[in-house]
């Protein structure tokens, strides 16, 4: 799951390569683990994982997990996450 869906924006890397940055980032400290993100957004928000991915955002000057959800009314959240510090940056139903 996360070596398909890592993303690392403005980088034209293939997924291997995405998978080899996301890793080393977590192994040198820089992020936290895809999977307490995924958890701490079912307690957040419960529902169905249909997305994950990580990328650098600008704005934030670091690395933004984006997890998204599938509520049991069949509505979409994204939740992002500050993947340095755990932040939640924002909760945000996505129109269909």
């Amino acid at each position: 799951l996360f070596a398909a869906s890592a993303l690392f924006s403005g980088a034209a890397l293939g997924v291997g390569d995405d998978a080899r940055m996301a890793r080393s980032l977590r192994h040198s400290g820089v992020i936290m683990p895809l999977e307490h993100f995924i958890e701490r957004a079912r307690r957040i928000h419960p529902g169905t994982l249909i997305d994950a991915g990580l990328r650098y955002e600008g704005e934030h000057h670091g690395y933004v997990y984006e997890i998204f959800l599938l509520d049991a009314r069949g509505e979409v959240w994204e939740l992002e996450f500050d993947a340095e510090t755990g932040e939640l940056i924002e909760r945000e139903r996505k129109e269909p």
